[in-house]
């Protein structure tokens, strides 16, 4: 009968629409999947980046700072060189004044004597 075979085709009709449906759903849930997939990978990739360049910077920085305190060190020498020679000078010229003080003490002495003498 028409009536019959028009409920048949109408089923099936719906069942096509129902697979068609859930297809297109499936796809576009498996769209999505691949889509988070691919931000989760782009994510850690790019930590990974950050870790990279986080521990290329604290190299560099361990690098400066054994610099910086070689630098300190050498200059921290220098100063005490300079400090010892300055110690030497200033030693050196209080020994040239005392000899040149007790020069001039004989000096006077003598002069001293020959002026009694008169």
């Amino acid at each position: 009968s028409v009536v019959k075979e028009r409920r048949v085709l109408k089923k099936c009709a719906a069942r096509m629409r129902a697979r068609t449906t859930t297809k297109a759903f499936e796809a576009w849930l498996e769209y999505r999947r691949l889509r988070v997939e691919r931000r989760a990978e782009k994510r850690l990739v790019e930590l990974q980046r950050r870790a990279d360049e986080a521990e290329r910077l604290e190299m560099e920085a361990r690098r400066m700072k054994a610099q910086a305190a070689a630098k300190a060190a050498e200059t921290a020498s220098l100063v005490a060189d300079a400090e010892a020679r300055e110690t030497a000078a200033r030693a050196e010229v209080t020994a040239l004044k005392l000899r040149s003080a007790e020069k001039a003490k004989g000096g006077r002495r003598a002069a001293d004597s020959s002026d009694d003498e008169d």
